[in-house]
């Protein structure tokens, strides 16, 4: 899910992406040139955003999210893509299981795989903190980029100060570096 402006976007199952322009009071649902499922939001402004889900794929929109287009799926590939960040209107990241790293220089138009570890962790969040990027990993890792992300650095979450080593949620212990 996504804030923009005043406006609310949500994506989920089925190819589903829902617009509320009033505060979650009522949402209408756009039409989208899939069924994958999609499970990460990004937009740089009112006009540009794009959306990542299931089978690789990546939608864009130019208008806001009234109308979306595909710009990038591989079915038969068996990696969804969990997350999307946009540094800019050409410049982005697309991110997901078993290592995926997927980069734009043109809003979209064409995406290159790159690798940022040896290692197959599904990369699950990209997140902008100040000039950093960061990227949440499973196993108790994370990378962080002090450039742009052309160059990323393997955090071991396990090293950091302030992490706890077991969490509740909801009454349910949860340890989080369970080896």
């Amino acid at each position: 899910a996504q804030r923009v402006e005043s406006d609310f976007i949500v994506v989920g199952e089925r190819g589903h992406i829902l617009i509320s322009v009033d505060n979650g009071t009522s949402w209408k649902q756009a039409q989208v040139p899939t069924k994958a499922t999609l499970t990460g939001i990004y937009f740089t402004d009112r006009a540009h955003g794009w959306v990542v889900g299931h089978d690789q794929v990546i939608l864009r929109t130019e208008d806001g999210g009234k109308n979306w287009e595909l710009v990038y799926e591989d079915a038969d590939a068996e990696s969804p893509l969990l997350d999307v960040y946009f540094k800019d209107a050409q410049h982005g990241f697309a991110i997901g299981a078993y290592g995926l790293f997927l980069e734009t220089f043109d809003g979209g138009s064409s995406w290159t795989k790159r690798y940022i570890s040896e290692d197959d962790f599904h990369l699950n969040q990209i997140q902008a903190v100040g000039t950093k990027l960061y990227i949440a990993a499973e196993a108790g890792l994370a990378y962080r980029s002090d450039d742009g992300g052309e160059n990323w650095n393997t955090l071991d979450i396990k090293k950091l100060t302030g992490v706890p080593e077991r969490a509740y949620i909801n009454d349910i212990k949860a340890d989080l570096f369970d080896e």
